[in-house]
């Protein structure tokens, strides 16, 4: 198990951002860049082109996008499907072919990774860690102590959970310290289920 041992008593919080409608990076990158920081979008070069629960996934180009302007892109799989119920042989298929894809854009090679469908497995964790230094789950909890970085917890940021969600999680950060990994999908007055108003994200 890789692991990361917290030391200091808060960390600044990550904004991962799953990449999924244009919004993520044409709104969403415009407020975290006038913040002057950047994000992590995590992409499933199998989705583009294709509409989904959060609306039209943008072209290759679209998810390449985020990389020229400072931020991180990270896999996702290519496929973006449910990791518990996929056998670890088309796991890392899926992996290695969503590398391939990144690469022929011209793109740095995928550091990290993120579970999509909110599940994972031990043999998707073990296919994620022989090839990236990190995989992001949905567990809503903060990082903190030693942290597996094969697991690592999350915060979603949904507009529809309210503020006070989110706030009591800023609240135990302050108090108790440890490292806040937020995540959203798309970013616009008027969110799909899984994102946040421009309002909300700054």
């Amino acid at each position: 198990m890789r692991t990361l041992a917290q030391r200091y008593g808060v960390n600044p919080k990550t904004v991962a951002k799953w990449k999924k409608r244009r919004t993520a990076l044409e709104i969403g990158g415009r407020i975290l860049e006038d913040a002057a920081v950047r994000g992590t979008y995590y992409v499933s070069f199998g989705l583009a082109g294709k509409k989904t629960d959060v609306g039209v996934i943008g072209s290759l180009d679209d998810l390449a996008g985020p990389r020229i302007r400072g931020h991180e892109l990270a896999c996702h799989t290519f496929d973006h499907f449910d990791c518990e119920k996929v056998p670890s042989q088309r796991i890392s298929q899926s992996l290695d072919h969503n590398q391939k894809v990144a690469i022929d854009l011209g793109l740095k090679p995928f550091r990290n990774f993120a579970y999509p469908c909110s599940h994972f497995s031990r043999s998707a964790k073990a296919s994620a860690m022989l090839r990236y230094s990190s995989a992001r789950t949905t567990i809503r909890r903060l990082n903190r102590g030693m942290i597996d970085l094969g697991l690592l917890r999350s915060i979603p940021l949904y507009s529809r959970f309210g503020r006070e969600y989110l706030h009591s999680y800023f609240k135990e950060l302050g108090v108790s310290g440890g490292w806040m990994m937020l995540y959203t999908h798309d970013v616009s007055e008027k969110p799909s289920a899984f994102g946040t108003t421009p309002e909300d994200l700054q």
